[in-house]
């Protein structure tokens, strides 16, 4: 398992490699998280992620005590982290609007070489994939050409076309599959993809890397477009994961259901109703507010 190698391989960077176990300090873990912070990261790192590296070193730890590889007279003590699972912010749709305006600028087009430039057209419509389908960051790096077709449909007698995704089980977090249909422009940003990609047949990744292999944009690469963008990263949690928190406050502030929501983005419909509540709330409000503009008449709020 690679996560659990990574862990490892932080745990064994932290302590020493060459520190002999019976002499680490019984405490030397409540130093673990602010050197965490410091070494192997340039963003917060959640509890859950803190609470994960300790408890694959714990199991190692018992296994080697099992198989009298280790004393049973080691006693270390751990500190508590905040395990609470917080959602990732999101973008307010002036943000959005800012962030493509970004993507338009010459400053982001004009690159050092034609790979350059061709990578930051990448990182653009992966943007607005994430941002029109509400998938997963890893649904949407595994997924393939043969997984995706064109959607006819009619809007007002208009006839319109979007994307259609099929997210496979092993692909999914959830192991489910799913129907994803684009919202907005999506097809067309994903036959921008298909225009400036090497790598088109149906086993193909959408969004390779230079190579052909699966693909994988970075908290760098994020970063990079906020700050060019004018988004502010010190003050909240955002990430290339706000993108499907986004498509998830769109929808709701236009009305969508929260079951037809919960299937397009392949959750419960509690987690939606918890995550994104307070905005149908707010929406039903600005609804109310717009019927009594109507209406014209003073209310004895008024």
């Amino acid at each position: 398992n690679k996560s659990h190698i990574l862990s490892l391989r932080y745990v064994g960077d932290f302590l020493g490699n060459t520190i002999r176990i019976t002499s680490i300090p019984k405490r030397k873990f409540y130093q673990y998280e602010k050197w965490r912070m410091e070494n192997k990261t340039k963003k917060t790192i959640r509890g859950t992620s803190l609470e994960l590296e300790i408890n694959v070193w714990k199991q190692s730890i018992n296994y080697g005590m099992e198989h009298d590889y280790i004393s049973t007279t080691v006693k270390l003590f751990y500190p508590k982290f905040d395990t609470e699972r917080k959602r990732k912010d999101d973008f307010t749709p002036e943000e959005y609007k800012k962030i493509i305006r970004f993507f338009n600028t010459k400053k982001w087009k004009e690159g050092r070489g034609w790979l350059i430039e061709q990578r930051r057209q990448f990182l653009r419509l992966w943007f607005l994939v994430l941002c029109n389908t509400g998938c997963r960051t890893g649904e949407l790096k595994k997924l393939k050409w043969g997984n995706i077709r064109k959607h006819i449909y009619t809007d007002k007698g208009v006839r319109k076309e979007t994307v259609e995704i099929t997210v496979k089980p092993e692909t999914s977090k959830v192991r489910k599959e799913r129907t994803v249909l684009g919202f907005g422009d999506t097809w067309k940003y994903i036959t921008q993809v298909k225009e400036i990609s090497n790598y088109t047949k149906p086993t193909d990744y959408v969004f390779p890397n230079p190579n052909g292999k699966e693909w994988t944009p970075t908290w760098e690469m994020f970063s990079k477009i906020m700050k060019g963008s004018g988004v502010d990263l010190e003050n909240r949690d955002l990430s290339w994961y706000s993108c499907r928190h986004f498509y998830g406050s769109m929808r709701i502030s236009e009305g969508v259901e929260v079951y037809l929501l919960s299937g397009q983005m392949g959750c419960s419909v509690k987690m939606i109703e918890q995550h994104y509540g307070h905005l149908k709330v707010k929406h039903r409000v600005s609804e109310l507010n717009k019927w009594k503009q109507r209406k014209g008449s003073k209310t004895f709020l008024e």
